[in-house]
């Protein structure tokens, strides 16, 4: 800024002065609120000005000195006006900012109420839902059995067969869309709990290959089972996790592919076991990769002629939460008209120890123990059930006969020991419900092996394996069947139960 410089009488002088003064004045007025740099700039102009004033006599220098205080004056207000209007914007943006955040934390905290009731009302709608379809399973399961025993003509037989497919298909639907809601919403809540143990890679991944067989015959497709691992190498990992993951892959691609066939690899890359599952289906357009593991994402209907197979897009999204649980992780590689490869990069076991091979002779007598067990006689074996649900009781009882059991059932283990007071063997096996309102399951199970004076083995009938995983460490003969489930899969348990109990027998002979 330039310098102003008058030649005038006194007079000019003393207006000069007077400007000075009152420039002195505002400078004061305005540090009162300024920082240090604006103190140190008033001592020192006061103090030069006070100098010459005192000292100096020349009325041009004097008039030099008033210009460049008036100079500094204009300088200081016009630097306090911005830092005033500076502190005012600042003010007024932490204060908008402020009010936001306080409106977005309001806002997270309703939308998370939202979600926290949405949640609990989907986990109690797929509670109830569960079991009426357990029910369904176990009927399904009975006429099925009974469909195989009726003569009938060859157009009859094809129609029943075709019929009942289509049936369980729906039913399977069913159980599939609760099990993605519970498990969705486990994951969501965290409690999902990690429990390692060693896996062998190759029997595990096989064996579960294996139990897909029907399910892509049924569709006319073919299934390989391929590995370069060594038969002995394993991982420290959760088996129950590994075999959601690995299923729901798997089902994921049998559902999606029309004609050819899958395949599951298995390979080794540095600290990885990868897991491939390869399949001829029409695959995934490039635009949805990134979208296809977020929630209630579905593939485009043109893509994958979605009206067949139906979902509510929750399965690959588990998947992915699922793997991450385990330290796992996994890519896709797809092109539209040829297929799709799902991996699972699964990390390999540090200082991994090679498991010994199972007994022959109990492996050969599991073998050969297994497929007859359901042709003992009835009257052989008595199971016992405590269960409340008259469908699910009822069920059960109709279901009995055609697997080889004798069920005598109650509402409760008092009720159990009522009917079973003029029995002369002792029951194989205890199935309870662990919705049991009346009696406590635990409870249950305490007073009919104190009954018999036998610790029975004991199947838990639950629509929430996951969380009900505690009372397997009260009772280590428990085992969990999760709500729904086929004739198939209870038969199943059954068998392995009754031949772990008949192995034991065997073993105590000399």
């Amino acid at each position: 800024m330039s310098i102003l410089v008058w030649e005038s009488n006194q007079a000019e002088l003393i207006i000069i002065t007077n400007i000075a003064i009152c420039s002195l004045i505002l400078i004061i007025s305005s540090i009162s609120h300024g920082s240090t740099e604006a103190k140190k700039l008033f001592v020192l102009v006061f103090s030069v000005i006070t100098a010459f004033f005192s000292l100096s006599n020349d009325e041009n220098l004097l008039r030099l000195i008033g210009s460049i205080t008036i100079s500094i004056c204009i300088i200081s207000s016009i630097i306090r006006l911005i830092r005033s209007n500076q502190k005012k914007r600042r003010e007024n943006s932490e204060k908008r900012l402020s009010t936001l955040l306080k409106n977005l934390s309001n806002n997270k905290k309703v939308m998370d109420q939202k979600s926290l009731k949405q949640s609990k009302f989907l986990v109690s709608v797929s509670h109830d839902l569960k079991q009426p379809m357990h029910a369904i399973n176990l009927y399904l399961g009975s006429i099925e059995r009974i469909l195989l025993k009726i003569k009938m003509s060859e157009n009859e037989a094809k129609n029943s067969s075709k019929s009942l497919q289509k049936l369980k298909q729906s039913v399977s639907y069913m159980n599939n869309i609760l099990d993605s809601v519970l498990e969705a919403s486990r994951l969501e809540q965290g409690f999902t709990k990690i429990i390692l143990s060693q896996v062998k890679v190759n029997e595990f991944f096989s064996k579960v290959a294996n139990q897909h067989l029907k399910s892509t015959r049924e569709v006319n497709l073919s299934l390989e089972f391929i590995t370069t691992l060594d038969d002995n190498m394993t991982i420290k990992s959760d088996v129950r996790l590994l075999e959601r993951i690995f299923r729901n892959l798997i089902s994921n691609a049998i559902r999606y592919t029309k004609k050819g066939g899958i395949r599951v690899r298995l390979a080794e890359e540095k600290e990885l076991i990868k897991l491939s599952i390869i399949d001829t289906g029409p695959g995934i357009h490039p635009k949805m990769k990134t979208f296809i593991f977020n929630e209630f994402t579905q593939v485009d209907q043109d893509i994958s002629d979605f009206g067949n197979n139906k979902g509510i897009g929750l399965g690959l999204s588990i998947v992915k939460k699922l793997a991450g649980r385990i330290g796992a992780f996994i890519t896709l590689k797809s092109r539209l008209g040829i297929g799709s490869i799902f991996t699972l990069h699964i990390p390999k076991t540090k200082n991994q120890s090679i498991i010994k091979k199972t007994d022959d002779l109990e492996s050969k007598m599991l073998k050969e123990v297994l497929p007859h067990l359901i042709t003992i006689e009835a009257k052989e074996t008595i199971v016992l059930l405590v269960d409340q649900d008259e469908d699910s009781k009822n069920a059960f009882e109709f279901l009995a006969p055609n697997l080889g059991i004798k069920l005598i059932s109650g509402l409760s283990s008092n009720q159990i020991i009522s009917k079973t007071t003029n029995l002369k063997k002792i029951p194989k096996l205890l199935i309870i419900d662990s919705q049991n309102t009346i009696e406590d399951p635990l409870t249950s199970i305490r007073k009919i092996q104190e009954e018999f004076n036998q610790e029975l083995p004991v199947i838990i009938v639950t629509t929430d394996a996951e969380n009900e995983s505690m009372l397997t460490k009260s009772n280590q003969a428990v085992t969990l069947l999760q709500k729904p489930f086929s004739s198939y899969e209870f038969q199943d348990s059954v068998n392995k139960i009754l031949a772990k109990s008949l192995e034991i027998k065997t073993k105590k002979v000399p």
